[in-house]
């Protein structure tokens, strides 16, 4: 949804397609972080827990660019 509203309907498939790529890839190479995280500390739950603030963190900064992108967007219009 998100990738529709920064592209043209003639480029959604392409950018769709490239989305899809780098989900994939970071499935297949999150197998491998993980068994970095396990040498670094070998607690089971250590990269359940590096990976929760990491996604902490990323959602804060969507929410702060979003935030800004959607503020710009309705400074022109009024409220009734």
């Amino acid at each position: 949804m998100m990738v529709g509203m920064v592209t043209s309907p003639e480029a959604y498939a392409t950018a769709s397609g490239i989305l899809m790529a780098f989900m994939n890839l970071g499935g297949f190479l999150s197998t491998y972080y993980i068994a970095v995280l396990l040498r670094i500390n070998s607690a089971i739950r250590f990269p359940i827990f590096v990976e929760m603030v990491a996604l902490f963190i990323g959602a804060l900064i969507y929410l702060i660019l979003s935030g800004r992108i959607h503020g710009s967007l309705l400074q022109g219009e009024s409220t009734a």
